[in-house]
């Protein structure tokens, strides 16, 4: 009996290493700022792989837009409802080496660098949630041109609501 559980023991670990063999670690390439440039409304970032818009709304009120580095490859207002005429909102921004950062009296929006992730924290400087890595890739769906838009957030266990992602497409 004990031969058994030994011989079962090496069989169920031989199965698993066997099943490493064929499975690929999944890693996203960084998507570092390579400029960045304030407006009236907020932030334009510049990264590798496309351009990141935060629009200060009000303090409590940001709008982030991802969009492809070649700008007619983007259509902003297909099938999209956007609010425009907000009320100036008051912001900063700053910048060194490794950040770029967006700051209202209710939010600070830190970008970094080296990655281009993005975290949200509240005036006191408590993390609300991150946004990790985002992409954007050219497909053709249908015969149309399109993009596969891609998107992580740490909100696991946080409080914080995200809006206008698509994500409850069936009503629910």
């Amino acid at each position: 009996m004990r031969i058994f559980k030994q011989s079962g023991a090496f069989l169920l670990l031989f199965l698993v290493a066997l099943g490493q063999l064929g499975a690929h670690a999944q890693w996203n390439p960084t998507n570092p700022v390579i400029s960045s440039e304030k407006k009236t409304n907020g932030v334009e970032v510049h990264q590798k792989g496309g351009i990141l818009q935060i629009e200060v709304d009000a303090p409590d009120v940001l709008h982030v837009t991802y969009s492809p580095n070649d700008p007619s490859e983007f259509h902003p207002t297909d099938g999209v409802v956007v609010r425009r005429g907000w009320p100036a909102a008051s912001f900063d921004t700053t910048s060194d080496e490794k950040t770029v950062i967006v700051s209202t009296a209710r939010l600070k929006v830190v970008i970094e660098r080296e990655s281009g992730s993005i975290h949200f924290e509240d005036a006191a400087g408590k993390q609300l949630t991150t946004e990790a890595y985002r992409s954007l890739k050219p497909v053709e769906v249908n015969g149309e041109r399109a993009f596969h838009a891609e998107s992580f957030f740490a909100i696991y266990g946080s409080h914080e609501a995200l809006y206008g992602l698509g994500q409850h497409q069936a009503g629910v």
